[in-house]
């Protein structure tokens, strides 16, 4: 686990912690630049913005897809944005 992944996990809570690490491998190969935490309780997910549009395309499906079985298993609410 990089010293980044250590940072983000410190302040969630174990179902964050697992919904994050799901949503992580949906973003494959995009890294993480930054996980915050807003007042609303979402967790928002910072990436760097997809290279081709192609790319964009099956990322944003990837994520739809487990970000709706993550919210609907756990409750837990991730946004995407890109840097």
């Amino acid at each position: 686990m990089t010293h980044l992944a250590r940072q983000i996990c410190e302040g969630l809570s174990a179902a964050e912690q697992q919904a994050l690490s799901r949503y992580t491998a949906a973003l494959q190969p995009l890294e993480i630049v930054d996980v915050t935490h807003t007042h609303e309780g979402y967790l928002v997910v910072r990436t760097p913005a997809p290279v081709s549009e192609g790319e964009a395309s099956g990322l944003y499906q990837r994520t739809a897809e487990v970000g709706t079985d993550i919210l609907l298993e756990t409750g837990v609410y991730i946004v995407l944005e890109h840097s």
